[in-house]
């Protein structure tokens, strides 16, 4: 048992936040914290993307498996950035005006997202990568490294 029945009949909204506690919880570590900024993040996405504060629920009872690797996508690609954010934050952390800062953010966001998309595009999906082996970490340090060498030509 999930313990999410107390959300039945509930607003959308209110059983995606229980959705996101339940799957992650507060936690005392960095990673931690990343895994539930991103599934919050991911949760406001599909509560926008398929208009539930209109639809309710049923909006998530016509998604399809595209609609599904989408889903897993995002939550990929704002796990990664939440990461990286957190690994390069003092990077951020410049004399340079917020309007710069925050650009560069949203570009890495961007970047992020579109190297995942590309990456399914080339039959590369992030979801059908082995994240307990090498190959899921090689994907993250290579986001990484590039990450870092945009940050520091942009700032």
């Amino acid at each position: 048992m999930l313990g999410l029945q107390r959300y039945v009949g509930d607003s959308a909204d209110a059983l995606l936040a229980g959705i996101v506690n339940y799957l992650s919880p507060e936690g005392a570590f960095i990673e931690d914290a990343v895994a539930r900024m991103a599934a919050s993040e991911t949760a406001v996405q599909l509560f926008e993307t398929y208009s539930m504060e209109e639809t309710g629920l049923t909006a998530l009872e016509h998604l399809t498996a595209a609609d599904h690797s989408t889903i897993i996508e995002q939550y990929i690609a704002n796990y990664i950035y939440y990461r990286i954010v957190d690994t390069l934050a003092g990077s951020l952390e410049t004399d340079k005006p917020a309007d710069t800062v925050i650009s560069t953010e949203q570009h890495l966001r961007d970047y992020i997202s579109g190297i995942i998309h590309l990456a399914a595009l080339q039959g590369k999906a992030v979801a059908n990568l082995d994240w307990n082996s090498g190959q899921g970490a090689q994907f993250v340090e290579q986001l990484f490294v590039d990450a870092y060498t945009m940050i520091e030509a942009a700032i």
